[in-house]
């Protein structure tokens, strides 16, 4: 018991935080917000990052989200019948001021998984992966911005 109390006050003392709190996003304000490419990836990431436009006249920045998803075949048996599948999402994350790039980060992921027989669960399956490989460049989008 008097360990746990050691551990959980020396992280009260020296100022721990969880590194996934969106603390700098807060801070950010998009007077204008463009998706291009994908864009049901581009909503979903504005939605999960919970960014919001602004009309602050002072913060004139702009979001530009420009992405990518491919699924590819990867894999092929002796018969010519597709194996593994590849799904990737690109993602280039732009903070514009004044029509000049400010800041400008490339997020990519992508995953390797078997075929299935049945096409239906396939799909289903591929559209879980997308949505999972989505999450995980949310992540990576708040860890970078925590750390700028």
């Amino acid at each position: 018991m008097k360990k746990y109390l050691l551990i959980l006050l020396f992280l009260a003392s020296c100022g721990y935080q969880p590194v996934f709190v969106n603390k700098n996003l807060k801070n950010l304000a998009f007077t204008k917000i463009t998706v291009q490419g994908d864009k049901k990836i581009g909503n979903d990431i504005i939605n999960f990052l919970n960014i919001k436009k602004s009309n602050i006249t002072q913060n004139q920045n702009e979001l530009v989200l420009n992405s990518k998803f491919t699924t590819s075949e990867i894999g092929k048996n002796s018969k010519g019948e597709i194996l593994y599948y590849q799904t990737k999402i690109d993602l280039i994350f732009q903070i514009k001021k004044d029509n000049k790039i400010i800041e400008e980060k490339l997020f990519n992921d992508e995953y390797v998984y078997d075929n299935k027989e049945n096409k239906y669960e396939l799909t289903k399956y591929q559209e879980e992966v997308k949505n999972n490989l989505v999450k995980n460049i949310v992540e990576d989008i708040v860890f970078y911005l925590n750390l700028r």
